[in-house]
């Protein structure tokens, strides 16, 4: 199970130590479909209000990017890759032991020398039918190679403390080598899956190669869906969910939505953060991470307004007991999903 730290203004927790021990951010920009030029505002801007979290994918396609940006913005704030935690994820089509090793050593070559967390992005193989049973086979061998990765790396940080040598991880701004290097620097420091089903994570699991349970399993969560079974298989097995499309796809903060609920639009504090922050207030204090996604300046601004930043009066602080039941209970009235679904990928 997750460790939480607080923000103690705020009441919101700031971060979240993994089951391996590893802290991650709470908050985190996430960067589908986003491309160079939007890139570059969104980081900036992320990185100026407090944002040190940045989820991307092979899929999206904007992983050099989002490395180039960071190096060159991380320098001129003369802060090192290590302040910033970096999310990406394995593609449908690179699953299978061989791809999954080539295709980490890539992603970590354009995200400054190493991956934060590292997931599994789906749990189906492309081009390949749901219902085979090919999908299980190259999930699995994708796992045993991001564990075997893992495995190497976590051997090599305890060796170069031991000789006091440092974290064995790049904190610069380059890139570094890879498994089987043996030049002490790790490739990734966390791995875990995106878009299992407990079906998945309960296979995953049962396998007997398995040495390296999944840290974090990264789904769509927002009040109109955060399945019951999932969330307490996760808690139960010591997986952190974090949650993508946090807002619903911007579903959420609707007219159409709020007519609806209109409790929900009374949550939001007059001259406090936006209706968005309530929606990220619920995921937190739910114990979910979370990686809501904008090109937008001011609502990058806003979607991390809920904390105190130091510089006025204090954000809002914790939505009451109530309201988290208000919120909990909105799938009970409309329960609806936005995004993908892989529950019937076999």
């Amino acid at each position: 199970m997750s460790i939480i730290k607080f923000d103690m203004k705020s009441q919101l927790p700031r971060s979240f130590v993994l089951s391996n021990g590893v802290e991650m951010p709470s908050v985190g920009l996430g960067t589908y479909q986003m491309n160079e030029d939007e890139l570059k505002l969104a980081i900036k801007v992320a990185l100026d209000v407090g944002y040190r979290m940045f989820d991307t994918a092979a899929n999206y396609k904007n992983e050099g990017f989002i490395g180039e940006i960071l190096a060159r913005e991380l320098m001129e704030r003369d802060m090192k890759r290590s302040d910033v935690f970096i999310i990406t994820k394995l593609s449908p089509k690179d699953q299978g032991y061989d791809k999954t090793v080539d295709a980490m050593r890539k992603s970590a070559s354009l995200l400054g020398g190493y991956i934060d967390l590292y997931l599994i992005h789906w749990p189906g193989v492309s081009k390949t039918d749901p219902s085979s049973a090919q999908n299980a086979v190259g999930r699995c061998e994708s796992w045993l190679a991001m564990q075997d990765i893992y495995s190497e790396a976590a051997q090599t940080q305890s060796q170069s403390e031991r000789e006091g040598t440092g974290t064995g991880t790049d904190t610069g701004t380059g890139t570094g080598a890879g498994i089987g290097t043996g030049i002490g620097k790790p490739l990734v420091r966390a791995i875990g899956v995106s878009n299992y089903h407990v079906v998945h994570l309960q296979a995953l699991l049962a396998d007997p190669a398995l040495r390296v349970p999944p840290a974090v399993n990264q789904v769509e969560l927002h009040p109109c869906y955060h399945p019951t079974d999932l969330r307490k298989f996760c808690t139960d097995a010591g997986v952190h969910l974090q949650a993508y499309s946090p807002l619903g796809r911007g579903n959420l903060l609707a007219p159409e939505f709020l007519r609806q609920f209109p409790e929900v639009r009374g949550m939001v504090r007059e001259g406090g953060e936006g209706l968005a922050c309530v929606y990220l207030k619920w995921a937190l204090q739910n114990g979910f991470s979370v990686l809501p996604k904008s090109r937008d300046g001011d609502r990058i601004r806003g979607n991390i307004a809920m904390f105190d930043d130091g510089n006025g009066p204090p954000h809002g602080t914790s939505l009451s007991p109530d309201q988290m039941r208000l919120l909990d209970q909105v799938q009970n009235a409309r329960l609806e999903k936005f995004c993908w679904d892989s529950q019937s990928v076999a």
